[in-house]
C-alpha cells in the first residue's frame, strides 16, 4: 500500500540519527520479515499440521474447518507452540519437521526479501552492526554474503564464549535468539523453551539493549515472554526505537510500543527498511545533518544574544561547528598530488565534495547570519568576521583549485550568510568591513588579499555558484524570519552592493568614472530630442540613430568602469526593456532612487560621494546586461521577442537581444 507521509517524515528522523550515529543502531527481525520471501509463518507451519491430522483423522478427506477440528478433538486451540510440542516431542524431531520450510534445497531457493537487503547494505555502509534476528532461515547471511559481508554468527549459546570478540569490535553480528534450523538442540520451539534465555544470551541481550537503538520489524513480541521482559527491564532509551509493523499490534507490542515511548512505521518491512537504507545512502553521499540541529543552533544564537556580555557558550558552538568543517574529508585532501586525485575521485569530484561542504556549513552559516542580523557590537563582528577568514584561503596548499580549494566552498556559504543579513538589518558599517575584509595569501605570505575575491577565485566554488541561491537562501529564509521574497530582495541587493564595491575599488575609478560623466550630457540632450520629436509627431528616425550612437557611447564607457566586475550566474534579476531595446538590472534603479539608503551607504563610507556611488550602480547594471548575453549564448533555445523578467542564476534564458547594446 506504500509508505505514508507520516511513515516517511519518521524515517527520514530516523534516517538522520542512523547516519549520524553509525552503528548505535541494533536491528530486530521477526517472522513478518521473511513471510515476504514465502518461508511459512508460524500460524502457516500449525495450519499445515493440524490439516494433515486432521486428513488422516478423517481417513484421507481434509475437514472443511482444520481448526475446528482440532479444537473439538483436543479440546483446546491451536498453537504453534503447543501443536509444535504434541507433533514433535523432541528437539530434533522439531527440527526435521520444520527444516524443510527454511532449507534452500528444499524450498525452491527463496532468496532474502527487499527488507534483508537493505539492512545488509547498512551494514556493507557501516551505519549497523548488530542484527537480531527470531528466525530460523539464513536469509540475513544470504543477503550479507551478496554484498561481501561474512558476518559473524551466533546461533546458539555456546557461541558466547570468552573466544567470542567484544561485540563493539566486529564489523557484524548476527544472534539468531531461537537458533536456526540447522542447530536442533538450540531451535527454541515451545513455551518451555520459550520462557527464558540461556545465561549467557542473557547476559548477552543486556549488553545490546543497554547500548544500542532498536529498529524493530516483522515482530508479533507474542510468543517470546523472555526478550519482551528483558526489553522491558534493560532498554534505557538513550535512542528512539522504531517499530515497523503494517498490522494491527498485538496487545504484546502495543505495551512495549507504549512502555519505550516507540515510533510506529505502518508499512511493511520491505518498503520502510528500503525507504530508510535510501535516505541514510542519500544523507551520507551529502553529508547531511538533521533539519533539527540547523534550527536548534538558531534558537540558541537568539537566546545567547539577547544577553550581555558576549556569550561564551556562542563562541564555543560556532568554533565546535567550525571544527566540524576543518575536520571534513573533503577540506582535509593530502597534500600529495597523487593521492589528493586518488581521494578527489573516491569521494565523487569536486561538485559532489562542494555540495557535501555547503551542508555541513550549514548550521555554521545559521550562526554566522545570526551574528550579523542581531549580533551588535565589535566582539561579535570580530567572532563572525574570523569564521569566514578561516574558510577564505585555502587549507590545503594544493595547485589545483579543485583540491587546494575545497575549504573556501564553506567560507562563502558563511560569507553569504553575513552579508546577506547585515544588508536585511542595514547595517552598512558591517556590510563595508566584509566587503573590505581580508586574509593573508597563502602562497605568498608578505601579501593580503581581500576575502571577497578569494572566493570569487576559480576552483569548485565556481562551478557551485549557481546552485549557491537554492543551498543558502532556505537557511536564511529560516534564520531571519522575514518572509522569502525579502531574503530573496535582499540576496539580489546584497550581490549588486557588492559588485559596485568592486566598481569603485578599480585603482582606474576617478578617471573612467569622469569618462562616464562627459558622456551623461551628451547622452541626456539625445534623449530629449529623441522625445521630444515623439511628442510632436515629427521623423523620429535621425534623433534614435543618435540617441543610440550616445547610448552606445556611454554603455562602452561604463563596459571599461565595470572592468573584469562578472555578474554571471548570481541571483540578479534582469528585465528587458522592449521599448528602449536595452536589458537592464530593476534592483539597481531602485537603489539608486532610494536617497535615504544612498546617504546611510555614505555615511558608512560606501562611496566618496553620490555620483560615484551612483555611477559604480550603472556599472553593475552594464554587467547584468553583459551576463544576460553570455546566459543567452549558452541557451539552446530558440529567442522570443519578448523577454519576461529573468535571474542570472538560471540554467537557461532567452530574450530579444540582438539588437541591444552591451
Amino acid at each position: 500500500m506504500g509508505l505514508t507521509s507520516k511513515d516517511q517524515d519518521t524515517l527520514i528522523s530516523l534516517a538522520f540519527s542512523v547516519n549520524n550515529n553509525p552503528r548505535a543502531y541494533a536491528v530486530l527481525l521477526g517472522a513478518g520479515v521473511s513471510i515476504r520471501s514465502g518461508i511459512p509463518g508460524a500460524w502457516d507451519v500449525v495450519k499445515g499440521l493440524i490439516t494433515d491430522a486432521a486428513k488422516v483423522s478423517a481417513g484421507g478427506n481434509t475437514p472443511e474447518d482444520p481448526e475446528a477440528w482440532y479444537q473439538a478433538s483436543k479440546g483446546k486451540k491451536p498453537t504453534y507452540q503447543g501443536v509444535l510440542a504434541e507433533f514433535a516431542p523432541t528437539a530434533e524431531e522439531r527440527q526435521r519437521l520444520l527444516r524443510p520450510h527454511f532449507d534452500p534445497q528444499s524450498n525452491g531457493g527463496r532468496r532474502p526479501t527487499a527488507a534483508h537487503r537493505a539492512i545488509a547494505k547498512l551494514v556493507k555502509n557501516r551505519k549497523v552492526r548488530v542484527i537480531l534476528t527470531l528466525n530460523f532461515d539464513k536469509l540475513m547471511e544470504d543477503a550479507l554474503n551478496e554484498v561481501g559481508i561474512h558476518p559473524t554468527v551466533i546461533e546458539t549459546p555456546s557461541k558466547l564464549g570468552a573466544s567470542l570478540s567484544p561485540l563493539h569490535t566486529l564489523d557484524c553480528v548476527v544472534v539468531h535468539l531461537h537458533g536456526d534450523y540447522l542447530s536442533p538442540l538450540a531451535m527454541l520451539n515451545t513455551d518451555d523453551e520459550l520462557e527464558s534465555y540461556d545465561a549467557s544470551l542473557q547476559e548477552f541481550l543486556r549488553e545490546i539493549l543497554t547500548n544500542y537503538g532498536l529498529i524493530v520489524a516483522g515482530w508479533s513480541a507474542v510468543y517470546d515472554p523472555a526478550l519482551k521482559s528483558l526489553i522491558e527491564q534493560h532498554y534505557p532509551g538513550r535512542f528512539t526505537p522504531t517499530w515497523i509493523e503494517p498490522y494491527a499490534l498485538s496487545s504484546h507490542a502495543t505495551d512495549l510500543v507504549t512502555q519505550l515511548k516507540a515510533t510506529r512505521i505502518e508499512g511493511n518491512a520491505d518498503e520502510a527498511l528500503g525507504f530508510l537504507e535510501d535516505a541514510v545512502v542519500s544523507m551520507a553521499a551529502k553529508g547531511s545533518r538533521h533539519p533539527l540541529a540547523v534550527h536548534v543552533a538558531v534558537a540558541t544564537a537568539k537566546r545567547e544574544l539577547s544577553r550581555e556580555p558576549v556569550s561564551i557558550h556562542l563562541h564555543d558552538t560556532l568554533h565546535s561547528e567550525l571544527s566540524l568543517i576543518a575536520a571534513l574529508p573533503e577540506t582535509t585532501l593530502p597534500e600529495d598530488p597523487g593521492k589528493a586525485s586518488d581521494a578527489l575521485a573516491a569521494m565523487g569530484g569536486a561538485q559532489n565534495m562542494a555540495m557535501r561542504t555547503a551542508e555541513a556549513a550549514r548550521s555554521a552559516t545559521a550562526l554566522v547570519t545570526c551574528l550579523a542580523y542581531w549580533g551588535d557590537g565589535d566582539k561579535y563582528e570580530k567572532l563572525l568576521l574570523d569564521a569566514i577568514s578561516r574558510f577564505s584561503t585555502p587549507l590545503s596548499a594544493h595547485p589545483q583549485p579543485d583540491i587546494g580549494g575545497m575549504s573556501r566552498v564553506a567560507g562563502q556559504s558563511l560569507y553569504y550568510g553575513a552579508g546577506i543579513a547585515a544588508v536585511a538589518a542595514e547595517r552598512w558599517d558591517l556590510l563595508l568591513k566584509l566587503l573590505r575584509l581580508e586574509t593573508p595569501g597563502k602562497r605568498r605570505r608578505e601579501r593580503v588579499e581581500r576575502v571577497v575575491d578569494v572566493l570569487a577565485a576559480p576552483g569548485p566554488i565556481g562551478r557551485l555558484k549557481a546552485d549557491l541561491y537554492k543551498i543558502v537562501k532556505p537557511l536564511l529564509t529560516e534564520t531571519l524570519a522575514i518572509g522569502s521574497e525579502s531574503v530573496e530582495r535582499t540576496w539580489e541587493r546584497f550581490e549588486i552592493l557588492r559588485l559596485a564595491h568592486q566598481v569603485l575599488s578599480n585603482p582606474a575609478f576617478s578617471r573612467l568614472a569622469e569618462e562616464v560623466r562627459k558622456l551623461d550630457e551628451p547622452l541626456a540632450t539625445a534623449q530629449r530630442a529623441r522625445d521630444e520629436a515623439r511628442a510632436s509627431g515629427e521623423d523620429t528616425y535621425i534623433p534614435q540613430l543618435a540617441l543610440s550612437q550616445a547610448w552606445q557611447n556611454s554603455t562602452s564607457a561604463l563596459a571599461s568602469l565595470r572592468g573584469s566586475v562578472n555578474a554571471e550566474h548570481l541571483h540578479i534579476e534582469v528585465v528587458e526593456d522592449f521599448n528602449e531595446n536595452l536589458i537592464y538590472v530593476p534592483e539597481v534603479r531602485r537603489i539608486q532612487a532610494d536617497a535615504w539608503t544612498l546617504e546611510a551607504l555614505l555615511r558608512a563610507g560606501f562611496a566618496t560621494s553620490e555620483t560615484d556611488l551612483v555611477v559604480a550602480l550603472r556599472a553593475v547594471d552594464v554587467a547584468g546586461h553583459a551576463a544576460a548575453h553570455a546566459l543567452l549564448q549558452r541557451s539552446k533555445g530558440q529567442p522570443s521577442f519578448y523577454m519576461d523578467p529573468r535571474w542570472l542564476d538560471e540554467r537557461s534564458y532567452a530574450g530579444n537581444l540582438v539588437n541591444s547594446t552591451i
